[in-house]
């Protein structure tokens, strides 16, 4: 018997968090993190504020949850497939399917226009490092092995790509004709990933 009250209160507790990662994730990709508010997010999700406060220290506990989620969201659609037989046509399209993620409207209010300020770019760095630039640098690695692209240093070329794809993105969202910037972007990009290619 103590023993079912223990599971349920373990179930209770992940619904919990669910509920308000959920309604945090929208309400920080539709408003910001600035307008939204732990009661608003007690309120959304029909929780007491003591649920809330029992998985989450603070609001910025719950947006560095949002800001993972999110950051897995796009490491997910930006795989490299290395069994793909035209190397530098998937190279572009997961490019291109990069911008695409980070420009849906929500992720992009969390995790490139709020997420550095709110946590600082130490740990959107890490963050950006550990789930996207990693793959970059596995996938260079693979096209240097097999001797697709010139000789270069790897963890330098994956920075640089890194760096200048999400700056990018910033300059897409700053543009008041977004899609010809992307167009533009894209066409850059490519003539960079060009250079390394043999």
């Amino acid at each position: 018997m103590i023993k079912g009250h223990k599971d349920q209160r373990i179930e209770n507790g992940k619904k919990t968090v669910s509920k308000v990662l959920l309604v945090a994730r929208r309400m920080f990709g539709k408003q910001g993190f600035a307008k939204t508010s732990t009661s608003d997010i007690v309120k959304k999700a029909g929780i007491a504020r003591g649920g809330l406060y029992h998985h989450f220290s603070s609001k910025k506990d719950i947006f560095k949850v949002v800001f993972r989620i999110a950051m897995e969201e796009i490491a997910e659609q930006i795989k490299f497939d290395k069994s793909v037989p035209d190397k530098k046509d998937h190279f572009l399209k997961i490019t291109m399917a990069f911008f695409k993620a980070c420009l849906d409207p929500e992720r992009l209010q969390i995790v490139m226009i709020d997420a550095p300020s709110v946590l600082g770019m130490d740990e959107f760095r890490r963050l950006d490092r550990e789930l996207l630039t990693a793959q970059l640098t596995e996938y260079l690695k693979h096209l240097s092995e097999d001797n697709i692209i010139k000789p270069i240093h790897i963890e330098t070329m994956s920075h640089l790509l890194a760096g200048a794809t999400n700056e990018a993105v910033f300059l897409i969202t700053q543009s008041k004709n977004k899609d010809k910037t992307l167009k533009e972007v894209f066409s850059s990009l490519k003539i960079l990933i060009d250079s390394f290619w043999l």
